[in-house]
């Protein structure tokens, strides 16, 4: 009997550690994106705010497994005034964070102990602005941003290496943008052989305004050995595999329809080695990418569909084949590149970012299962009730989805190893998909349409 009991507890505290939520916090005013760090007893979202009785403060919010408040910190001292934004972040070997803040009149980058105490504030100086910052191997810190030349009245943009205690080690020469606009940097990548890959995306100072991706390759000393502009392609994040670099792009050059996203390997010299479609809804942009295993992948991005900017997941492999794709639960009005992703250990996901309820653009924290699939426990939005009825299931041959309400969307549907098998379009209260020449087995279907979703299986024994 003990050992039942046991076994019983054991199953509760999975099952409530599990539980996937979406929760905003109107309390701390508006912010414009949150970083998300994972403990075992909850998760802490950080970022910058202004809730209007002072210019703006830095916020820890601690949670519980489900998402609820267990207690907020608020920082003024971190920006002493300043209406500051979160570029960046790392962390060292030791849990220490390090803050990468623009806008700041007294810090460029900000060292906080693990128990989110300030141990010290950097100023590089009056006219620098930080644009990424990274753990090296050496547990120093590699950081690039953009320097005011005062005798010239132009911005050089550097790569330095500071240690842990604020001292800067090295800055590297002037790198090279071919002549762009620096936007920002994603990546900072140390090769196996030591060099380092800055990855940069900048904008062209003409009238059409592409967006591009400049690769800069420096050694470990930040001496330059080449710079490569890949035109036209927004990069996300870039990751080393061996002596190759991989990574997901949105083309900003197309002649006809919307822009396309793709993932790439290619060399740090610019040679491409391979490029493949990534299966995301029309409209979509990709804006970040995480390991999420030794081999997969998660792709995150935002569409802007039904005049509202969404959170896009998409699942892929070490190949860049497309495995499942998901939109986030109610999340909605997304601001641009505010997402920030954490993997658990139950091998779901935890989003921060800023979502527009109101006027104002808030934080939210939303967990998902292992393919985007979302439930809205604790949510603070009502989801209209409809009725959705799939028949026959089981099925043979064609599997019909019939519901009592009107919209516009899209029913995707995939295997049990998430890999996509249909996507169907809605236009009417009935869509029927046609499942002859699929095998016997359980698959899953995700429905959404403008004013409703839901999840679920469909098994096909014929």
């Amino acid at each position: 009997m003990k050992n039942v009991i046991t076994m019983l507890l054991v199953i509760t505290g999975f099952t409530a550690g599990a539980q996937n939520f979406e929760k905003y916090f109107p309390y701390l005013g508006q912010s414009l994106g949150s970083a998300v760090f994972i403990y075992d007893d909850g998760y802490v979202m950080a970022g910058f705010t202004n809730d209007g009785s002072i210019p703006g403060y830095f916020y820890v919010v601690k949670t519980d497994l489900i998402g609820d408040t267990i207690w907020c910190k608020k920082m003024p001292e971190v920006n002493e005034g300043s209406y500051s934004y979160l570029r960046s972040y790392t962390e060292d070997a030791n849990g220490n964070i390090y803050l990468a803040v623009n806008y700041n009149a007294t810090a460029d980058i900000v060292k906080m102990s693990p128990e989110w105490d300030i141990v010290w504030k950097k100023k590089i100086n009056a006219d620098f602005r930080i644009l990424n910052i990274t753990n090296s191997k050496d547990n120093n810190l590699l950081y690039v941003g953009l320097e005011k030349d005062t005798a010239y009245n132009v911005y050089k943009y550097n790569l330095y290496k500071m240690d842990t205690e604020g001292n800067i080690l090295w800055k590297s020469e002037r790198l090279n943008v071919f002549g762009y606009d620096v936007h920002y940097s994603l990546s900072i990548v140390e090769m196996d052989d030591n060099k380092i890959i800055v990855h940069t995306t900048v904008m062209s100072n003409y009238m059409d305004h592409i967006i591009s991706a400049v690769i800069s390759t420096l050694n470990h000393n930040g001496d330059t050995i080449s710079s490569v502009l890949f035109y036209g392609y927004a990069f996300s994040d870039i990751y080393a595999v061996g002596n190759e670099l991989f990574s997901a792009y949105v083309n900003t050059v197309y002649e006809y329809g919307p822009p396309t996203n793709h993932v790439i390997r290619f060399l740090p010299d610019g040679t491409i080695l391979s490029e493949k479609v990534l299966q995301m809804p029309k409209d979509s942009y990709v804006e970040n990418l995480i390991p999420t295993s030794e081999n997969n992948y998660l792709a995150i991005g935002t569409e802007l569909a039904y005049m509202d900017t969404k959170v896009i997941m998409c699942g892929i492999n070490a190949d860049g084949d497309s495995l499942w794709t998901s939109s986030l639960g109610n999340v909605k009005d997304i601001w641009y590149n505010s997402i920030d992703v954490k993997i658990c250990a139950d091998a779901g996901y935890v989003i921060a970012g800023a979502a527009k309820l109101t006027e104002v653009y808030i934080p939210f924290l939303a967990k998902t299962d292992s393919v985007g699939n979302f439930s809205s426990l604790g949510t603070n939005n009502e989801i209209k009730k409809t009725s959705l009825r799939i028949y026959p299931n089981p099925a043979t041959e064609n599997v019909a989805f019939e519901f009592d309400f009107s919209g516009k969307g899209f029913i995707s549907i995939s295997d049990l190893l998430g890999r996509p098998v249909a996507h169907l379009p809605v236009i009417a209260e009935k869509t029927v998909w046609d499942a002859r020449q699929m095998a016997n087995g359980v698959y899953f279907y995700r429905f959404q349409t403008n004013n409703f979703q839901g999840t679920g299986k469909i098994v096909i024994s014929k």
